[in-house]
């Protein structure tokens, strides 16, 4: 395909990292699964086993996503996973969840994962850290592309 023809798409997202603990009471095969409910299943991830505060063992799951086709299945996955009330309060208090690096960081429950469902949450979550590809590297720049990037997923 000649150059002229191909859309350029301008890049959002650097990269993607999606963190979260098992903890001792917890399966480890309910945690993955409620995992994969946030990460495709195509993107490997790490487990690191440490010790928590009280000598009780927790493993650390942990995708890192650079590549630009995982870094969109990625976003696929959630933007039709969550609902779109959901979305549209993320695009409406983008500013709530970055910081002045850029980062845009954003929590799912995990119980309402391991169920299959989706939903933004607090306590015990799944985290998950987009490192927004704003130039020049400035916190309103990356509030434009955190207010595109979920202005798109309304669209579909």
């Amino acid at each position: 395909m000649p150059a002229k023809d191909r859309v350029q798409r301008r890049k959002l997202i650097h990269s993607i990292v999606v963190r979260t603990f098992v903890h001792a009471t917890e399966e480890e095969e309910r945690v993955l699964a409620a995992f994969r409910v946030v990460v495709p299943s195509e993107v490997p991830l790490s487990k690191l086993h440490v010790t928590g505060h009280f000598g009780n063992p927790v493993v650390i799951l942990t995708a890192r996503i650079e590549q630009a086709q995982a870094i969109r299945r990625t976003l696929d996955v959630i933007n039709e996973r969550l609902s779109k009330s959901e979305l549209e309060h993320l695009k409406e208090n983008a500013t709530r969840y970055l910081d002045d690096d850029c980062n845009l960081f954003i929590r799912f429950d995990k119980q309402q994962a391991a169920r299959g469902t989706l939903r933004l949450g607090r306590k015990d979550p799944i985290l998950v850290k987009l490192k927004l590809a704003a130039y020049p590297a400035r916190r309103e720049n990356a509030l434009d592309l955190a207010r595109e990037l979920w202005k798109n997923a309304l669209l579909h």
